[in-house]
């Protein structure tokens, strides 16, 4: 048994055998554990004022939003939370955001550099990978002899005869 089966042992037998002083006093023991006093509920709205204070603050452009708008970052900004309160962290909860929030802060500004390019002027702004693969096609067909289908009318449109034709061929597949 533990100390509070013990308790409870205790209570009932002094309930059920002890004498009226006994049953009288075990009797408002057990109405006095149910009870909270003023002071009891004060502190519990305190505490949850403050964590909707620091919760407000977080949430707002002074504090966290750009951090709590990812969903990655809230989750491990939550995790961080929870581990902490869980190895006995008893600081108020805006201070604990603060660390939480500063820390997330200085680690996605650190990753950010790491990943991005030094100079944003040496990021290749020019043609669209749609543009970069047509031209890797025409090239292509350039180096085995083939030519685009517009510019086959065109060749067929301006030879006179076969003969021209194929000498034309020829001359731009390298072979003349």
């Amino acid at each position: 048994m533990n100390r509070g089966e013990d308790d409870d042992a205790a209570l009932a037998r002094a309930i059920q055998m002890g004498g009226d002083d006994e049953a009288r006093a075990a009797i408002a023991k057990l109405r006095q554990n149910g009870r909270i006093d003023d002071q009891s509920i004060t502190s519990m709205i305190d505490v949850r004022i403050d964590f909707r204070e620091a919760a407000a603050w977080v949430h707002s452009d002074a504090g966290y939003k750009d951090i709590l708008s990812d969903p990655v970052l809230r989750g491990v900004f939550m995790q961080k939370e929870t581990e902490a309160r869980k190895a006995g962290d008893k600081r108020p909860y805006r201070d604990l955001y603060k660390e939480i929030g500063d820390g997330l802060r200085k680690w996605k500004v650190a990753t950010a550099n790491a990943v991005a390019p030094v100079d944003r002027d040496e990021v290749d702004q020019g043609e669209s990978d749609a543009d970069d693969t047509q031209a890797f096609i025409a090239e292509q067909r350039r180096r085995r002899g083939q030519v685009d289908r517009d510019e086959v009318d065109a060749v067929e449109s301006d030879a006179d005869d076969e003969q021209a034709f194929i000498a034309e061929q020829r001359r731009r597949r390298g072979q003349a």
